[in-house]
């Protein structure tokens, strides 16, 4: 008896598993399918020679920000040895050489953006065009209006969801490519520098995963419920801006009807529901803010506390001491893409979704 007892629970336990899993695979595989559906006609369009061309352009910036990073770790190593060594001349001569590596990055970076915004309108104008079209194609827009399987607010899709579509899915595409880069160019660099901290190959490469990866998790559960609420909110938003539109159309029958306190009691109830949100919004926000800054703090210290001591056993230099830091934090800062973007990512996703609806 007991041992049924034990295989039902057993298998209930690994039953809600499985489902909890197929939900998340469900899930990512709507996302997916959402951002392919809607992002694939513009580069199958007329267009997509220059916009590739554009893309391509950007990705390979990104790719010259990552080596100015790189020059820049090595530069750490040569510069704080001459202040270590008191050594004016070559102080003066790493001076000049970070001017010019700064430089370089800075015109880089400023090209980078001016190109990634110039695909953004591009892209944004055709997705406009090409769903207006499907919208008033076939009197769809009057359809929906009658039928009650109308999506709702779609001038909010077309106008605003657009523009945050196509904006933060170059926002976070193109930093995650660079990120990517710039990954695998500090990997070989930390494992180098590993060999002067420790025994073990790559020490300072498996330790900084596993310290993202902790902190990944963390960051999640902290702010998974965020995507929920952002949802939420555009909702309730496009729905208090569609209230007061139809207002202003029908003006004349309510100023005749004296209708104005019911029109300002329900719009001021739809307007309670987006202070309700917007302060569930503040909270997760507020937590995950608090969780990134903590991360942020802990990650900037951590390889100080792992090499310093090597440096006051005179193992290694303060030029390396400087260099393990810069190439930790570039490392750090690759690896934790997704927790220094979550809030982002968390609105990209919905509203990915929100136009896949329409």
């Amino acid at each position: 008896m007991h041992s049924q007892a034990r295989n039902l629970e057993r298998n209930t336990s690994k039953n809600a598993i499985k489902f909890s899993v197929d939900q998340k695979r469900e899930k990512l595989y709507r996302l997916w399918s959402g951002f392919w559906l809607l992002a694939r006609p513009y580069w199958r369009s007329e267009e997509r020679w220059l916009a590739r061309a554009l893309l391509a352009a950007v990705l390979a910036l990104a790719c010259g920000n990552a080596y100015a990073l790189v020059l820049l770790n090595k530069w750490n190593l040569v510069f704080f040895d001459a202040i270590q060594k008191l050594d004016q001349r070559a102080f003066y001569q790493q001076l000049f050489r970070f001017f010019w590596i700064s430089l370089a990055y800075g015109v880089i970076d400023a090209l980078r953006n001016y190109l990634s915004q110039m695909l953004q309108i591009r892209w944004r104008r055709w997705t406009t065009k090409n769903l207006l079209q499907n919208w008033l194609s076939y009197k769809t827009y009057y359809f929906w209006q009658v039928s009650n399987s109308q999506t709702d607010n779609p001038d909010q899709r077309i106008t605003e969801d657009i523009n945050s579509f196509i904006e933060e899915s170059l926002d976070i595409g193109v930093p995650l490519f660079r990120e990517l880069i710039t990954l695998a160019s500090f990997t070989g660099i930390l494992w180098t520098l590993s060999r002067s901290v420790a025994h073990m190959p790559g020490f300072l490469v498996w330790t900084n995963i596993l310290f993202a990866i902790l902190g990944t998790c963390f960051v999640h559960m902290i702010g998974k419920n965020l995507i929920k609420w952002h949802y939420r909110q555009q909702h309730f938003e496009a729905d208090f801006r569609y209230s007061l539109v139809r207002l202003r159309e029908n003006s004349e029958s309510v100023a005749l009807l004296g209708g104005e306190k019911a029109e300002a009691h329900g719009l001021t109830e739809k307007f309670k529901s987006i202070y309700e949100v917007f302060f569930q919004i503040m909270r997760q926000k507020m937590q995950i803010a608090f969780s990134k800054s903590l991360y942020e703090q802990i990650a900037y210290i951590f390889p100080f506390l792992i090499a310093a001591p090597k440096v006051f056993s005179r193992q290694i230099s303060f030029g390396t001491l400087m260099q393990i830091s810069s190439a930790f934090s570039q490392f750090q800062g690759s690896v934790s893409y997704f927790i220094l973007t979550y809030p982002k990512i968390a609105h990209w996703r919905c509203v990915t979704l929100r136009l896949a609806g329409f």
